[in-house]
């Protein structure tokens, strides 16, 4: 009966000892692991023509569109909040979209931006727009109003 006790309180010390060194093995685990802060709400969406067009309001920036969408009429301020940026592919292969409108304070247009964009006729690129990334325009573009190219 002596035996009996001594065997089961080895196993739990042994169960025991495996569970502590889980336990460091996980902290040391988590300790490398970098957390980054998210803000809630950070992305809101905004009813264009056709669909909607997706916004971050802790960057300043559009981040995507629905292919449904035909025209893109983007204010000045989505959520109180100044749009400053299109982001890479935000409006890529939108097919159907015609038409956009750039607000003023914009700053930068990114690579891909509106890539495939075939239907597209006419955009106005406002003149504080000092980047425009790879391919932003891999497309037709019938006319752009507000912006040389040179």
């Amino acid at each position: 009966m002596k035996t009996m006790n001594n065997a089961r309180h080895k196993r739990i010390y042994l169960i025991i000892a495996v569970l502590m060194v889980l336990c460091l093995c996980m902290t040391q685990l988590l300790s490398t692991i970098e957390l980054v802060p998210v803000s809630a709400g950070s992305s809101v969406s905004y009813q264009v023509k056709g669909g909607y067009i997706y916004f971050d309001k802790s960057l300043g920036m559009i981040t995507g569109a629905d292919k449904s969408i035909t025209l893109a009429k983007i204010p000045k301020k989505i959520s109180n909040v100044v749009v400053k940026v299109i982001g890479d592919e935000a409006f890529k292969n939108c097919t159907k979209l015609k038409k956009v409108t750039l607000p003023s304070k914009l700053k930068t247009i990114g690579d891909s931006a509106f890539y495939g964009c075939s239907a597209l006729e006419y955009i106005d690129i406002p003149a504080k727009v000092t980047a425009i990334g790879n391919k932003a325009f891999e497309v037709t573009v019938k006319h752009i109003q507000g912006f040389n190219i040179s």
